[in-house]
């Protein structure tokens, strides 16, 4: 895809790396990483097809590349039917720009990436500890069912012997 971005949304998009991880930050903290931003739009995923639908727009067409990111982000054309009722809860700020958008697209994919492995060795560490808990419960369950169990074989060895 980067072969095919205008070139001010790439290396003209920001005058600056500052300025670039600024405007990265800030659209993720008023999109997935926002409070107030519904369930389902918590996920990183969902921005980074919506970002792509957009850059292919873009490209197909000759738009003006500085204006507000958030009109395109308003537009219903730009999302899932299921998730157009939400979108009005989300707000960027005006100075991000659809210039921005292949710079936030790209950010969002660096953080996913970084990410994927702590996620990863949460669920690691999540289903280690699950197998241990089962591992626990299953012994203790089965002592108590091996103290039964010895028990009635004493009962009936005892019931044998009165006989």
């Amino acid at each position: 895809m980067s072969n095919y971005v205008k070139q001010e949304m790439t290396t003209e998009a920001c005058a600056s790396e500052e300025e670039k991880l600024s405007i990265i930050d800030q659209f993720i903290q008023s999109t997935y990483a926002n409070a107030t931003t519904p369930q389902t739009l918590k996920d990183p995923s969902v921005w980074m097809s919506v970002l792509k639908r957009l850059i292919i727009r873009v490209i197909a067409a000759n738009v003006d590349l500085n204006v507000p990111l958030q009109i395109y982000l308003e537009r219903t054309d730009m999302w899932n039917e299921d998730l157009i009722l939400d979108i009005n809860h989300i707000d960027v700020d005006e100075h991000i720009l659809l210039k921005h958008t292949y710079i936030i697209l790209k950010g969002i994919e660096t953080q996913v990436s970084i990410m994927a492995p702590k996620r990863q060795h949460d669920i690691d560490d999540s289903a280690t500890k699950q197998s241990y808990d089962v591992r626990d419960w299953c012994d203790s369950h089965n002592e108590k069912i091996n103290q039964a169990n010895n028990k009635q074989q004493a009962q009936k060895k005892g019931k044998l012997r009165i006989s």
